[in-house]
């Protein structure tokens, strides 16, 4: 996987899709600190060592762009690779790629905890699941 620019993550805000290599990275942080806004309190997870749920960028309904982009990935062959990190505050900082993954065919509205703003949850299938050591890491909680 290659991208012919490094974005800037504040830009990216969770995923963007890489028009001309056909891409689409989702960038997850796996916990998130309790005092982050209730619009960015994203409850993405992962559901198996094979499966996650995430939710889309804020404001997003099931006719955004992006959202139809991610449903019709099949179709079109749109890669979507995974990476995530345990959270801002781990020892690495860095994003750890966990390979391809394709949506499930779940694509369900939600609202935010703050109750008002609108995103879409989305259900994924990874290409391999999760290594056991890090789907356990990743997965126990660490926040306080």
């Amino acid at each position: 996987m290659s991208f012919p620019a490094c974005p800037v993550a504040q830009n990216v805000g969770g995923y963007c899709h890489e028009r001309t290599t056909h891409q689409f990275p989702v960038y997850i942080n796996y916990e998130k600190a309790p005092d982050i806004a209730d619009t960015i309190q994203y409850e993405d997870h992962f559901t198996s060592p094979q499966t996650l749920i995430a939710l889309s960028k804020s404001r997003r309904t099931l006719q955004s762009n992006d959202i139809r982009t991610l449903q019709k990935a099949g179709e079109t062959g749109l890669q979507i690779p995974l990476f995530v990190r345990k959270n801002t505050n781990d020892s690495t900082k860095e994003f750890i790629c966990l390979g391809l993954m394709k949506p499930d065919g779940q694509f369900m509205p939600t609202l935010l905890p703050d109750g008002r703003t609108r995103a879409v949850q989305i259900g994924y299938e990874l290409e391999h699941p999760v290594r056991p050591d890090l789907y356990a890491w990743f997965t126990q909680s660490s926040v306080e």
